[in-house]
């Protein structure tokens, strides 16, 4: 029970933290130039790099994201197996 309870805080706070405006992987960014209007430049393609880790508190969470990782995506196929899928642009 006290697991299933700590796993259904952990969901809860990384549900937030997903909904608190993460971007779209793949997206592309354009902008307007300053010297010719209305022509569009597209952005650069970004190069991102990913980290995988199981279940983690929320100070853990707090450190990777000061890191600059935002949470992409979570796995989980059961109540024992949790993997969280981090992303941030390669430095």
């Amino acid at each position: 029970m006290r697991n299933q309870l700590r796993l259904i805080s952990v969901f809860a706070v990384l549900a937030a933290f997903c909904l608190s405006g993460s971007t779209a992987l793949g997206q592309k960014q354009t902008r307007k130039s300053r010297h010719s209007p209305g022509r569009i430049v597209t952005a650069r393609p970004s190069a991102w790099e990913y980290k995988i880790t199981g279940g983690i508190s929320q100070e853990d969470m707090n450190k990777l994201g000061a890191e600059g990782w935002e949470l992409a995506a979570i796995y989980a196929p059961n109540v024992d197996n949790l993997a969280l899928y981090f992303k941030r642009l390669k430095r």
